[in-house]
């Protein structure tokens, strides 16, 4: 059994095969965003499915860096195959490449709007970062055990003493650079550790913790609107990051139809509306409510900018929570 065991750890396919789980892990992502927002209509709500494909990652990443140890053991011994070389070659370049894929991702995010990713694609700058880390490490772990290899050269003929101190000077050279290295990448990779810290406590922390401050509203809509309405959201953006998604309105709130206030700007669309629920919400910062209603015209703003003429506006529910509408156009 043991042999079995080495045999599958020494073979460069398990490595390659983890290694390549682990960059396209971020496919699974669009499983785990099916799975808490339900769009189709199927409901895969099994117990732990959603924290399984979140760790899924993680764990292949782990598998891959303890075959790599076991390999670099290796190396010390007895140095490594031209196939073991050569896969380790690609690996980086698989490694380098999701590194610049995931850094224009996060370039994305930054220039639309928080939570732009996870709307589309179901993962968040957090992990992005976090999956970088692992890559860059591990990325630095394979170019090391080039050089290691390459400079040591286990096997070798004993070198003639007058080339002995140059090589103990490349030995220590090589050393040091591993040592520099593997430092800096620690030392800068403190704030992605953090997010991680951060976004571990996300994922076992309730849904005030995940969503914050705003989470009541939704509750509030999910309580007192009737399941066949449509329910009316504030836009997305720093103000409502959260209550403005759609994909975790969605998990909340299906099968309700969700409408954006960001789309609320023509009179003639909301006549064909004709009704609509919406909840008062305050910004995350500063004072601003959302939406603005006028009751001497009896018009409302939804977008910020433009004001809708409706019939009539209830107040069909009210607590120290917050307010919900029903609104007539």
């Amino acid at each position: 059994m043991i042999n079995k065991i080495t045999n599958l750890i020494s073979n460069p396919t398990t490595l390659l095969v983890l290694w390549l789980g682990f960059l396209l892990s971020p496919l699974l992502s669009w499983v785990r965003l099916f799975y808490i927002v339900g769009e189709s209509g199927y409901k895969f709500h099994v117990r732990g499915a959603s924290t399984l494909l979140f760790y899924a990652p993680y764990f292949l990443a782990l598998c891959a860096l303890m075959i790599l140890l076991f390999w670099f053991k290796e190396l010390i011994a007895k140095g490594l195959s031209t196939i073991r070389k050569k896969t380790l070659g690609i690996l980086s370049l698989f490694s380098l490449g999701f590194i610049l894929i995931a850094k224009y991702l996060m370039e994305m995010e930054y220039n639309s709007y928080p939570n732009f990713l996870y709307q589309y694609s179901g993962i968040t700058v957090a992990q992005l970062e976090l999956m970088s880390f692992v890559a860059g490490f591990q990325l630095l772990l394979f170019l090391i055990t080039l050089v290691y290899e390459s400079s040591f050269k286990p096997g070798t003929k004993r070198l003639p003493k007058k080339n002995q101190t140059n090589h103990s000077f490349r030995t220590r050279a090589s050393l040091m650079m591993a040592f520099v290295g593997i430092s800096g990448l620690l030392a800068l990779s403190a704030q992605t550790l953090l997010n991680w810290t951060l976004l571990l406590g996300e994922e076992s922390g309730g849904y005030e913790t995940r969503i914050g401050k705003h989470y009541k509203y939704i509750v509030l809509l999910s309580e007192h609107t009737p399941t066949d309405s449509l329910v009316i959201h504030p836009p997305q953006g720093d103000r409502w990051p959260a209550i403005g998604n759609q994909p975790v309105l969605r998990y909340f709130l299906y099968p309700r139809t969700l409408v954006s206030g960001a789309l609320l700007n023509d009179q003639e669309d909301m006549e064909k509306i004709k009704v609509g629920y919406f909840t008062e919400v305050p910004a995350t910062s500063g004072d601003a409510i959302w939406p603005i209603i006028i009751d001497s015209n009896k018009s409302i703003i939804f977008d910020g900018e433009n004001e809708i003429k409706y019939k009539s506006l209830e107040e069909i529910f009210t607590s120290d929570e917050g307010k919900v509408f029903k609104v007539v156009f």
